[in-house]
């Protein structure tokens, strides 16, 4: 009757066993499934997030590359006009200084004026009593008019200068902040190619670190398993 008692147990013991057994591998199947999983959903978050970081590049580089084209040739522009302004510019100035002597100056003015008709001016011949005579301007009633009119538009465009000179400031400071966000977009765009900028090995890499973490789960599992044999 002894045996029999003895060959029930064991085999109890041993169904027990394998029970714990099966348990412990379902849960390291669940976790290797898991970890897998979580290792899948990681690799295309970074795939979709490699592939909006291109596209922000590629935007972002349109627009860097419009905006420094544009730049560029509103700079190129800007010293071809500021180089003809002051060649005309020295050449009035040389033009006024090479009138050096009152016969000079009184028979250059007329000739800025382009009046319709001459206007005349002469220097009295200098006498002991007046030794600098004024000098004396015969106008043409037919010149007034058009005189009056180059006064005002030197008034005019003194103003007009004025307005420039502070609108120059004013774009100057508008370039300058448009430079910084330039350089904030360049910076973002850098940002996003390093984002994106792994090479396949790196990729490579990464994907085995997540099939590491898969292999490393199941060898606890299976590491558990042993110790409840």
């Amino acid at each position: 009757m002894t045996v029999p008692t003895v060959t029930t147990a064991t085999t109890a013991t041993t169904v027990a066993t394998l029970t714990a057994r099966a348990k412990v591998e379902i849960l390291c199947a669940i976790l290797a499934i898991a970890l897998f999983g979580v290792g899948v959903y990681s690799w295309l978050g970074e795939h979709d997030a490699r592939l909006k970081a291109d596209q922000s590049a590629k935007v972002a580089q349109v627009t860097i590359d419009k905006d420094a084209n544009l730049r560029k040739a509103e700079a190129e522009a800007d010293v071809e006009r500021d180089k003809q302004t002051a060649a005309t510019v020295a050449k009035i100035q040389t033009a006024a200084a090479a009138q050096k002597t009152p016969a000079q100056i009184v028979k250059w003015i007329p000739l800025q004026l382009h009046a319709p008709a001459p206007v005349q001016m002469r220097i009295p011949t200098a006498t002991p009593a007046d030794p600098v005579p004024d000098a004396i301007v015969d106008v043409p009633q037919v010149d007034l008019a058009p005189i009056r009119d180059i006064i005002a538009k030197c008034q005019a465009q003194a103003a007009e200068l004025g307005g420039c000179t502070k609108d120059a400031a004013s774009l100057k400071l508008q370039m300058t902040q448009a430079g910084e966000q330039l350089s904030k977009m360049t910076a973002e765009r850098d940002e996003y190619k390093k984002a994106a900028g792994r090479t396949k090995w790196q990729r490579a890499e990464h994907v085995l670190e997540i099939v590491g973490g898969v292999a490393a789960g199941a060898g606890v599992g299976y590491a558990a398993g042993r110790a409840h044999k």
